[in-house]
């Protein structure tokens, strides 16, 4: 009889356990594999869609399509062969060009194209005007980063397409902040991913213990995580006047939040002078294009219901006295009118709709995107200014 060992026992399951490890990634590189090649239809949370120009300019990458999925949406994402979130080559010659600047709020983050502001905008327009709203909202970026577009596209069109208007769509949420860490300059591309530099996490969820690199570039894991959101998705039931358990609030939170107080400290000042300057050698850019410059200013979600407001102060530690909830919207007010430039100040509209609609939300939660009945409100607001812009040129 063959004697055991413990030394024998040890490299039985030694072997046995080589053997397992190395089936299991087999198995995990062919399910790689397979989502590499089925990348259109699973679903993504970090979408790869992002390309640098030569200039270090945030793009999109024309041609791509993918299907975004988080706990609050499932939407498909497609960039046409222009480099925007819009159908191919829509519009025609005779169409007066508009030209639609922003963020993931003008790219139409988490709704799907047709529910989007600028789709809808357009629809309501070309109602009275054959025109085409040329969608170029790019997310991760800021103002400096949608002048400097801006400026380059004013260089792509021909004198006789140069667009008969711009509008802007302002987050106060985020875009002073941008303005004070450099806007898209925070981002690296990486494998068509967008990776911020120096990103502070909070408590760190399950994923986030896995290599950031190899969940962002994995379909696989996109796929797993896409999936355990999915079960995960907390229902709308009750309204928004629901009270949740409240958000994490990161370090980048609470620096988007320092627009709200009543006394600013030296940066966030800085940053809101930095903002207004981008403003304006924005509206100076269209102006020597004849072009009329409007400015649609998106509020924060906590400025329009009162539990998120009361979350916010409990979670900063905050009492009435430091904040003014209201008070990016009256710096751009001001602005706007010592500029002489149009302003869609979409706080009032979505305070009113909440007033009448009390159960119906804007915004998904926690996320700080507007869903698709937030979208068709802001798109409703815009569209009779711009339409009188239009109408007087």
């Amino acid at each position: 009889m063959e004697e055991t060992t413990p030394a024998r026992n040890f490299g039985r399951w030694r072997g046995k356990a080589t053997l397992v490890i190395g089936v299991s990634l087999l198995c995990l590189l062919a399910a790689e594999a397979v989502s590499r090649l089925a990348v259109g239809s699973i679903p993504q949370l970090d979408l790869d869609i992002y390309r640098k120009s030569t200039d270090g300019e945030l793009l999109l990458r024309p041609g791509v399509t993918r299907r975004h999925s988080t706990r609050h949406w499932d939407v498909t994402v497609s960039i046409n062969e222009e480099g925007w979130r819009d159908r191919p080559g829509f519009g025609s010659a005779e169409d007066s060009l508009i030209l639609g600047l922003g963020d993931s709020f003008a790219f139409g983050w988490g709704v799907e194209l047709e529910d989007s502001m600028f789709f809808l905008l357009e629809q309501e327009l070309r109602e009275r005007n054959p025109v085409r709203l040329l969608k170029a909202g790019v997310p991760g970026t800021g103002p400096g980063d949608q002048l400097r577009l801006l400026q380059t596209l004013g260089q792509t069109f021909g004198p006789k397409d140069q667009p008969s208007a711009v509008v802007l769509i302002f987050f106060v949420g985020n875009y002073f902040v941008d303005v004070q860490m450099g806007g898209a300059r925070q981002f690296q591309v990486e494998t068509g991913l967008l990776v911020r530099q120096n990103f502070l996490h909070g408590t760190p969820r399950a994923f986030d213990l896995l290599p950031a690199d190899a969940v962002r570039k994995s379909r696989l894991l996109q796929f797993l995580m896409g999936t355990w959101w999915q079960w995960s998705r907390p229902g709308d039931e009750g309204g928004p006047d629901v009270v949740h358990t409240p958000r994490r609030w990161d370090e980048w939170l609470r620096e988007f939040a320092r627009i709200h107080l009543q006394q600013y400290p030296p940066r966030t000042s800085k940053a809101v002078t930095q903002t207004l300057d981008l403003l304006t050698e924005m509206h100076q850019t269209c102006r020597s294009r004849s072009a009329d410059f409007l400015l649609a200013v998106v509020p924060r979600s906590y400025q329009v219901y009162e539990n998120e407001a009361e979350e916010l102060k409990t979670s900063l530690d905050l009492s009435d006295d430091d904040l003014y909830l209201d008070k990016p919207q009256r710096i751009l007010k001001e602005w706007a009118e010592r500029s002489g430039v149009p302003v869609v100040d979409l706080l009032g509209f979505f305070r009113e709709h909440h007033r009448t609609h009390p159960q119906q939300r804007l915004f998904y939660y926690p996320d700080a995107h507007l869903n698709p009945l937030g979208h068709r409100v802001a798109a409703d607001a815009i569209q009779p200014v711009l339409a009188r812009l239009l109408d007087n040129r």
